[in-house]
């Protein structure tokens, strides 16, 4: 097989990984990113193995809790740029874009590019 038919098919084959991996979620945008949000409670797991709850109350209050652990905060959060940002407490404000993964899966990507898997909302 010449090179250039084998760096053709390692090409394609990129390019088909990659479709893959940004099919795999669809970011929520203007609207519907306010509708799937406003209102809304959000369970998931976190990377430490802490289940949480989130819930973006219509009008900016925000609130979370460990269901695991004895422990709860408020804040406020908006929509900035298709991004849910929030804040609470003395933590520094926090900006997620979210990512429709299925029906009942999302994915809340931070400024890093670091993911947390949720369900909801509810």
């Amino acid at each position: 097989m010449s090179k250039s038919i084998v760096a053709f098919f390692v090409g394609a084959l990129f390019a088909a990984a990659s479709f893959i991996v940004l099919a795999d979620g669809v970011q929520l945008k203007g609207d519907e990113l306010v509708k799937s949000v406003s209102g809304k409670k959000f369970t998931g797991i976190s990377s430490n193995g802490n289940e949480w709850e989130s819930t973006y109350v219509e009008g900016g209050e925000y609130r979370v809790r460990l269901l695991n652990k004895n422990w709860s905060d408020a804040g406020t959060w908006e929509i900035n740029d298709d991004r849910v940002c929030s804040e609470r407490g003395k933590r520094a404000r926090m900006c997620y874009e979210l990512m429709r993964v299925s029906n009942d899966d999302y994915e809340w990507v931070d400024e890093r590019g670091q993911g947390q898997k949720s369900s909801g909302p509810k």
